[in-house]
């Protein structure tokens, strides 16, 4: 029996999409009474397999450069040199000699084969980078400590998620690992269900406080209404959480500030209308659910695509951010401010 390199790694992408869609059915109300093992279970499992998968992926793309790149000892002490001696001619991969071999001779772990991989492929994204090296050490937490809290589950299943987009863009499509398109439209429909689901996950650890926040947002449009002698804003708040804002005499589709949530940084997000007028989106307000007592304020609305995908809390340090209490008073201090920049004083 052989097993080389890419059909190692695609076989374990394969299993563990295969377990992460029945983990996912858990909340898609499919019926899992066959299912062998409970949606924790099915979690752990998704995760070892994606997670091995990407470690001899990254070996392959690593191995493919150079052979050499795999191996963590290339010294003159170490083995490995008396097999790629030019005198012994070798007509498989390296790492496939050394198989049948038997060598002891030892490849990299998985955080070195990352670094690796980041240093030769300079254009890979920070973001990819850290979902990478973060995946391990979930791996290494739940094979040795296993899931203790709720808020775990959404944190790796958000880890998952990044790790099958970093999947199909870089090892499937830019390094044309598998040209294979079904396995493409299967790794992009599960981080895309996935989201879904790493959403409703985290909204659940986070009702509470998303209960706090609508109250808020209800006492705040009051009394904002009250100074304006008139009732200016409304406000709707739908699928418990996502929040909107508008001017009340305005169009069905003119929002005046409205919010998105990203469990990955534990954050929702305020966006309003640009100034200016044009279509693209500024961001004014973060709630960080961290640090739940206090809303950051922006001096000057950021982008909203000078810092998408949100994979890091850019506003932390930031000096065009104010951190307030979190109350009635600075949270209609936001809407007035938003009125004022849409022309309304």
């Amino acid at each position: 029996m052989e097993f080389h390199l890419l059909e190692n790694g695609i076989n374990s992408l394969k299993i563990g999409i295969n377990f992460y869609n029945k983990f996912q059915d858990y909340y898609y109300d499919t019926d899992t009474s066959a299912y062998e093992f409970d949606e924790n279970s099915y979690l752990k499992l998704a995760l070892l397999n994606i997670h091995h998968s990407v470690e001899i992926l990254t070996k392959k793309t690593l191995s493919d450069v150079n052979e050499l790149l795999i191996y963590s000892d290339i010294s003159s002490k170490s083995n490995l040199l008396e097999y790629i001696n030019f005198e012994n001619e070798i007509v498989v991969p390296l790492y496939e000699a050394l198989t049948v071999a038997d060598a002891q001779v030892y490849t990299i772990d998985y955080s070195e084969s990352i670094k690796r991989l980041k240093v030769i492929f300079g254009g890979m994204k920070e973001e990819y980078f850290e979902t990478l090296i973060g995946i391990g050490q979930l791996r290494n937490q739940i094979t040795h400590l296993g899931i203790s809290k709720p808020i775990d589950s959404h944190t790796i299943v958000g880890a998952i998620n990044r790790t099958l987009e970093f999947i199909k863009s870089f090892f499937l499509e830019f390094r044309q690992l598998s040209e294979n398109q079904l396995l493409i439209g299967e790794i992009e429909l599960s981080y895309l269900n996935g989201s879904r689901v790493e959403e409703w996950i985290w909204r659940s650890v986070m009702a509470e406080q998303f209960k706090l926040l609508c109250d808020l947002v209800i006492q705040s449009c009051d009394f904002v209404n009250s100074e304006y002698e008139k009732e200016l804003l409304e406000f709707n708040i739908h699928v418990e959480s996502d929040i909107t804002i508008k001017l009340k005499q305005a169009e069905e589709e003119s929002f005046l500030l409205w919010s998105s949530n990203y469990p990955n940084i534990d954050a929702t997000i305020f966006m309003g209308v640009s100034k200016n007028g044009n279509e693209e989106d500024e961001i004014v307000a973060i709630i960080d659910h961290t640090e739940n007592k206090y809303l950051y304020l922006c001096k000057n609305p950021y982008k909203s695509y000078d810092h998408y995908p949100y994979y890091k809390k850019f506003w932390k340090k930031d000096k065009n951010t104010i951190r307030v209490e979190m109350n009635v008073e600075n949270f209609s201090k936001l809407l007035k401010n938003t009125l004022q920049r849409t022309g309304i004083s």
